[in-house]
C-alpha cells in the first residue's frame, strides 16, 4: 500500500511537473510574441521640408507629394549633408530631405536626415 501511494505520488508530482513547465513555455513565448508586436518601425520618407520648429521645438514636417509626415527632432537625430554633419538650424522651410525615423506608439522620431543638394 505505501509503495503504491509513493509510486502514485511520484506519478502526480510528474505530470504536475510538465504541465508548469509547458505554462512556463507558453508565457515565454507570449512574451516575445508581445514585445516583437510592440517593437518599433524603421520608416524613410524622401520630400521637402514643409514647416516645423526643429530648432526649438523639435518638430519637423516633411511632405511626399500629398503625404506630410509630423517628426520629431532631438539633438541625437544625425543631419548630413554629403558627408558633412550639419545642424537642426539648417532644416528650412524648402530643403529636400531623407529622414530615417522609428515609428513607436504614434510617435515618429527621426534617426537620421540626409540633406539632398546644396539649396
Amino acid at each position: 500500500m505505501k509503495k503504491d501511494i509513493a509510486v502514485l505520488a511520484s506519478l502526480f508530482l510528474a505530470v504536475f511537473s510538465i504541465l508548469v513547465l509547458t505554462q512556463e513555455a507558453a508565457l515565454a513565448e507570449g512574451t516575445v510574441q508581445s514585445q516583437q508586436s510592440t517593437a518599433a518601425k524603421v520608416k524613410q520618407i524622401t520630400g521637402g521640408v514643409a514647416a516645423g520648429d526643429a530648432q526649438s521645438a523639435g518638430t519637423l514636417i516633411v511632405k511626399q507629394g500629398k503625404k506630410e509626415v509630423v517628426l520629431y527632432v532631438s539633438d541625437a537625430t544625425k543631419i548630413t549633408l554629403g558627408t558633412e554633419t550639419k545642424a537642426i538650424a539648417d532644416l528650412t522651410e524648402g530643403k529636400e530631405v531623407s529622414v530615417r525615423y522609428i515609428e513607436e506608439n504614434g510617435i515618429n522620431t527621426a534617426k537620421s536626415i540626409v540633406i539632398i543638394g546644396a539649396q
